[in-house]
């Protein structure tokens, strides 16, 4: 009797295989990692999800753990059942400690028994194929919007690091979509060498490097969506302001008098070309900076401009990027001096310590005459600067260069 039942239970073992191959039954509905995106320095934990309705009773711990080459196998011995998993519903968790950096295919098979600890009843029966990657180092995607800063009108790009990997990858983009003013890339990384092929060679990062367009004046957000080999990436996500076009600042010389005055006005441009106030003429000398429209972020700053007034011996303009600057001159010189404009213009402060600029941006020279007639000069030229030194202008700004603003 003991032996038709033992032989009764091994065929419906075999039955319940059979037909668990055959309907695609599952035990297991998916396979995750902890943490989510792996480093090699990072302990790897496999997560299992269990189905409510299994083909099999499995325990918490699984039979073996196989790791050879990029493939993990793990095995769990299972017993045929019906109905819905008995509490609690809770994942199975397999660790596997730290794992090279490279693509790993995780396979879960369930292994058709009679009871726990009785020897296996049929093949086991593959129930998850997964794939996971594991990073060389931790993921610093650093994303930006190129060039910076980012203008209407210029060609605009999607920069970012993707992190190293084992063996050499090969980077696919898939497509740009726009949706308002959200930008969506999507891309694949997957490797350079066929199934079943060991590599020890650790690739540089990838790098996107995708055009975006030419965009207007607005806020964007731009987004990259990565599959590494089966395994989605999380967001790279980079939002940013596109700034309105940029304009000259002209400047121009009034021999008579020995003073500069520059102007981004187009109505003030018109009328000193046109010879409304005579003695005016070009230099040739511009500065490109921002309109006072631009909304204001980081070291981009508004300029100020002062008239001096005749009656104190001026007849001059004075600009300045730092708002500490003109504020003084309110508090100190409002009798000579005149506020005509908090906003003439933006440009880019530079550093206060060193003088340098943000950037893409040029470093714009101050130098004062040194007169009661007080009059000063902008240039981005380090020539130009010198010879205005030679010529007595003393230098004003940050810096052993003595930088006051920086333009485009």
């Amino acid at each position: 009797m003991a032996a038709l039942k033992s032989a009764a239970r091994r065929v419906l073992v075999a039955l319940a295989a059979t037909l668990c191959v055959v309907a695609q039954c599952a035990t297991f509905t998916g396979a995750s990692v902890q943490p989510a995106h792996p480093t090699a320095a990072d302990p790897i934990t496999l997560v299992v999800t269990r189905s409510l309705t299994p083909s099999y009773a499995v325990r918490f711990a699984p039979d073996s753990v196989s790791i050879a080459a990029n493939t993990v196998d793990i095995v769990y011995s299972g017993i045929p059942t019906t109905g819905f998993l008995p509490p609690p519903f809770v994942p199975l968790q397999v660790p596997l400690g730290q794992l090279a950096s490279g693509a790993y295919n995780v396979n879960v098979y369930v292994q058709p028994v009679g009871s726990f600890g009785a020897p296996p009843a049929s093949p086991p029966i593959l129930e998850i194929t997964s794939q996971i990657a594991v990073f060389n180092a931790p993921a610093n995607y650093d994303p930006r919007i190129l060039p910076s800063p980012t203008v209407a009108g210029a060609q605009l790009y999607l920069w970012a690091a993707l992190p190293q990997m084992g063996c050499f990858n090969t980077l696919r983009l898939n497509g740009l979509t726009t949706a308002g003013n959200e930008y969506t890339l999507s891309y694949t990384v997957s490797p350079r060498t066929g199934p079943g092929v060991v590599c020890f060679t650790i690739t540089p990062p990838l790098v996107l490097y995708v055009p975006i367009g030419t965009l207007a004046p607005g806020q964007y957000t731009a987004r990259a969506i990565g599959d590494f080999q089966g395994v989605m990436n999380p967001p790279i996500v980079v939002s940013f302001t596109v700034l309105p076009s940029p304009l000259p600042a002209v400047e121009y010389y009034r021999v008579d008098a020995n003073h500069y005055f520059m102007t981004a006005d187009a109505n003030e441009i018109n009328t000193l070309d046109t010879g409304y106030f005579p003695g005016w003429v070009r230099t040739g000398q511009t500065l490109t900076v921002l309109p006072p429209t631009a909304p204001l972020s980081g070291s981009l700053s508004p300029v100020c401009r002062f008239y001096g007034k005749p009656e104190a011996g001026l007849d001059s303009h004075f600009y300045s990027a730092a708002p500490a600057e003109c504020q003084a001159v309110i508090d100190q010189f409002s009798s000579a001096w005149i506020y005509e404009s908090g906003n003439v213009f933006e440009t880019y402060l530079p550093s206060a310590t060193n003088g340098s600029c943000p950037e893409n941006t040029m470093p714009v020279y101050r130098v004062y005459n040194n007169r009661p007639d007080v009059n000063h000069r902008y240039t981005t030229s380090i020539n130009v600067r010198s010879q205005m030194i030679n010529a007595g202008w003393v230098p004003e700004g940050y810096g052993g260069n003595t930088v006051a603003m920086c333009a485009l």
